[in-house]
């Protein structure tokens, strides 16, 4: 308002000023180019084209919340009316935040036992669950099937898995997925880095079918829905927080 009551008022002073106007010449030079300039057109200027509508409303969304992360640098809460002091949490979140919420996702890469070891193979695949802050999660499908549970194989086969799950597990569970036994010689954990994290490598263990037999360590290398072998075995996971963190994973139980 202050700049408009100057120039209204610096308008009413050249309105009613009796004393004549004088050029100097670098300004009669001026107005002479412009002169030229505007009779040697041809067409008229384009008009200009603004945005209007959903794109100018999207333009300008996009430019507050952009505003909002570099300005808020978190999550902002507010009341929610009379909640009893509720916290509602805005949609605009920091980007510290969005990576916090990120899933550690990583590759399982099992090997079936080698050296035809019989019914090493699975008609019934397996299934894995993960412990995270003193809870196993619901169990997922490794692979529905590997090998052949007849023969076995003579060099392993291989099966992998990509999972992503919330946080870098304590300990994982490996599953018979049905009736079939399993036998494995090999489970690995792959980072996104190339980095492999082992789980489970029973070198010089005699691997053949335990057979009811809870003291033999092949116990813990074969999985069976109905049969001598356990359901399920457990394996402890190695926590390296500083690998960890380079994948964005957040170390289950620390904070």
């Amino acid at each position: 308002q202050a700049i408009l009551a100057q120039g209204q008022a610096l308008e009413t002073m050249v309105g009613h000023s009796t004393t004549p106007l004088t050029l100097s010449r670098a300004d009669e030079d001026f107005e002479a180019r412009t002169s030229a300039l505007s009779v040697e057109e041809d067409e008229p200027p384009a008009p200009k084209r603004c945005l209007g509508g959903p794109p100018r409303a999207l333009l300008l969304v996009s430019t507050l919340i952009l505003a909002a992360l570099i300005l808020g640098g978190g999550v902002q809460t507010a009341p929610r009316g009379d909640g009893g002091g509720t916290r509602q949490v805005s949609a605009v979140v920091g980007l510290n935040s969005i990576v916090n919420q990120s899933h550690c996702r990583f590759t399982v890469e099992f090997e079936t036992m080698s050296g035809d070891i019989k019914w090493a193979g699975s008609t019934t695949g397996a299934k894995m669950s993960f412990f995270i802050d003193g809870t196993w999660t619901e169990e997922k499908w490794l692979f529905k099937e590997v090998g052949d549970p007849e023969t076995g194989a003579a060099h392993g086969e291989i099966a992998t898995h990509n999972f992503s799950i919330e946080a870098w597990p304590e300990k994982v569970r490996i599953s018979a997925g049905g009736t079939d036994a399993l036998g494995y010689q090999r489970i690995d954990f792959v980072l996104g880095n190339g980095i492999r994290v082992p789980i489970a490598h029973p070198e010089g263990i005699d691997l053949t079918y335990p057979h009811d037999n809870p003291d033999l360590p092949s116990m813990r290398f074969w999985v069976d829905g109905n049969e001598g072998a356990p359901r399920f075995n457990e394996f402890p996971v190695p926590q390296d927080d500083v690998e960890l963190q380079k994948i964005g994973c957040t170390v289950s139980g620390h904070s």
